[in-house]
Formats: structure tokens, C-alpha cells, sequence
């Protein structure tokens, strides 16, 4: 769990023992690269080091490596050196600690507590809230931002992360870190995806749209994960009529744009899909393109299952996750289906 610290002094948030502390913090859970053992290795004199440099103003942050994932889709990541993401890792915590009693209860990226099974549930529960038990009618409009972490504004996520920030030093920290991707990207727009501080940039950088959809608009039944969200509500045509409005707020305050294929607005008997499942009346069902992919991995998983033990040990990781994953939806025959034929007894 993050420690909870207010932004404060930058004395505090980079003491000798915060960065040590965050360097725990850091190390938890993480495979072990080549370049983390390393830095482990001399943890005492690196972090030391670390501490003058940041305490001198000397710290200048280091370039990026960059590999693509496929998350299912394909996804560009770059990452930083061990030292600046240990950075990125103390800033994180710091910010998060100042920024999650602002956002609003039903963000659910990157939260303690929450992720991407509350806020389906979220919805799920809205929905049946909306349309009284399944007894009405329920409009969702679905929306996706337009290339979103290639499109952070600098400018405007400085502004806005000063609300939260008021010492000299830590602003100016932050500035390399936002600023550290233009040599990357050539503009002064977006930010890696493969650093942790973006995560926070994110609600950070949406928190005005938040605002402006749950009062200016008067929304209730709102929910949003990173740059995906929903709107639910009885009528088709006051639904419709906050595509306009959301477009050009996004457009001159955030500089931001709707993806013009995934403006979605449907009634909730066709489904609202929505982080890998379709919510339907009285049920929940996966995805079909997330059960293909399910199924597809576990059938090159249980082809080497046979080879080795640690094939084995792979499938049956790769099961486990799946189990939890299609627990969260009305799968007792697809769950059934795959334990037969991959030949399971647990």
C-alpha cells in the first residue's frame, strides 16, 4: 500500500528516508531485471547519490528505452532508467496522496481499492438503479478519448498539478518529469506510457472533465476508467444532447478530442460493453473478443503443459487468473466447458 504523504516540503517528500522507504516500495512485487539488481546491489551508495544530486538541483532526468507490449492491443512503452523511476515512484505517492480526496468517487484507474472489476460493478449497479430493476429503459452513452496519453497537453498538466503543489522545488521536479518525453515525442504533448507518475497525470489531467460532466452537466450516473467513460440515463435525448457539449469542453479547455468510432449510445438491452465484459439485464457476460484471446492462450498454454513442470505450472497460472476474471461475470458453462476440456479437477 502507498504511504500516504501530503505534497509538501521537498525536504520531506525526498528525505534520505523516503527514498529509502520508496525504494521498498519500489522493489515489491517487481521482477528482478538485470538493472534493478544492479542498482539493489549498491542501493546505499546509489540512493545516497540519488539524495545529493536531487538536494543540489544537479538531478537531470535520463532518456527512455522503448519495446512494444500487446495489452491485447498493440501498445508503444517507454520506459525510464531504475534512479528515474524510483523518482517517479516518490512523486507518484506524493501526488496521489494530494490528489485522491479531490477526484471523484466513481474514477476508478489507478485508485487504491478500486481498478477495472469496481468499475464495472459500478456501472452495473447504476444501470440497475436507472432503469428501476430492469423495469425501464437505460441509455448508455460510451466514449473513448482520441489517442489520450499521446495528447496530454504539458502546458496544461502543469497548470494543473500546481493546485496541488506550492514548493518551488518539487514543481520544478515535476516540470523534467512531464517535460522528459518531448525529446522523445518532438512537441510538447503526451506522456510514456510505461511510467507510473503518468497513471496519476491521467486523473490529474481529466479531474476538470470529471467536474464538468458530474455538475456543469448535472450527471449522476458517470463513471470513468483512464480516458474510457460512461454516462447512463432514462432518456435517449438528453444523452445525446451531452455529445456536443463533452466535445468542446474537451476541445478548448483540455485540448482534447472524442474518438469519432467509439461514440457509442445504446439502450442497456444491447449491451454496454465496457472493460472486457457486456452488461446485460440480469446478467454479465465476457466480452467475445476477451473469451477468444481466454481461450486461445489456454490452449498453447495446455499444448506444453505435457513437456515440462514448468509448462505446467504456467497453465495452471494462466488458469487460475482466468478463473478469477470469469468470476466476475455469469460464466458457470463457459468455466464448466473449459474445465472439461482442458481436463481440470480443481
Amino acid at each position: 500500500m502507498l504511504l500516504m504523504i501530503k505534497v509538501g516540503s521537498f525536504e520531506n517528500i525526498f528525505s534520505i528516508e523516503a527514498l529509502f522507504d520508496g525504494w521498498r516500495e519500489f522493489m515489491r512485487g517487481k521482477l528482478r531485471s538485470f538493472e534493478i539488481i544492479q542498482f539493489d546491489r549498491f542501493r546505499e551508495r546509489n540512493i545516497f547519490e540519488l539524495f545529493e544530486e536531487l538536494h543540489s538541483e544537479l538531478y537531470r532526468h535520463g532518456g527512455y528505452s522503448e519495446f512494444f507490449i500487446r495489452d491485447p492491443k498493440l501498445r508503444h512503452i517507454h520506459k525510464a532508467s531504475v534512479k528515474d523511476r524510483l523518482v517517479h515512484h516518490i512523486l507518484y505517492r506524493a501526488l496521489d496522496a494530494e490528489w485522491e480526496p479531490r477526484l471523484h468517487h466513481h474514477i476508478y484507474s489507478s485508485r487504491v481499492g478500486k481498478g477495472t472489476h469496481a468499475a464495472v460493478d459500478a456501472v452495473d449497479g447504476m444501470v440497475r438503479k436507472v432503469s428501476k430493476n430492469y423495469s425501464r429503459i437505460c441509455w448508455c452513452l460510451k466514449c473513448d478519448i482520441l489517442r489520450f496519453f499521446d495528447s496530454i497537453n504539458h502546458e496544461i498538466l502543469s497548470r494543473t498539478i500546481q493546485q496541488g503543489v506550492s514548493d518551488p522545488q518539487v514543481l520544478r521536479l515535476l516540470a523534467q518529469v512531464v517535460k522528459s518525453f518531448e525529446s522523445v515525442k518532438g512537441s510538447n504533448r503526451g506522456v510514456p506510457l510505461g511510467n507510473v507518475t503518468s497513471q496519476v497525470f491521467a486523473n490529474i489531467y481529466l479531474h476538470p472533465l470529471d467536474c464538468f460532466i458530474k455538475h456543469t452537466l448535472g450527471q449522476k450516473s458517470y463513471v470513468r476508467y483512464a480516458d474510457d467513460f460512461i454516462v447512463l440515463s432514462d432518456s435517449r435525448r438528453e444523452i445525446e444532447d451531452l455529445i456536443e457539449p463533452i466535445s468542446h469542453f474537451l476541445r478548448d479547455i483540455l485540448k482534447l478530442s472524442l474518438h469519432p468510432k467509439k461514440i457509442i449510445l445504446r439502450p442497456l438491452h444491447q449491451g454496454i460493453d465496457f472493460l472486457g465484459f457486456i452488461i446485460l439485464p440480469y446478467y454479465r457476460i465476457i466480452r467475445p473478443t476477451t473469451k477468444r484471446r481466454m481461450i486461445t492462450k489456454l490452449s498453447v498454454h495446455f499444448a506444453h503443459a505435457m513437456d515440462s513442470d514448468e509448462d505446467m505450472s504456467l497453465f495452471k497460472a494462466a488458469w487460475s487468473s482466468y478463473r478469477g476474471l470469469m468470476s466476475h461475470a455469469d460464466t458457470y458453462l463457459l468455466e464448466q466447458g473449459l474445465s472439461d476440456r482442458f481436463s481440470i479437477n480443481y
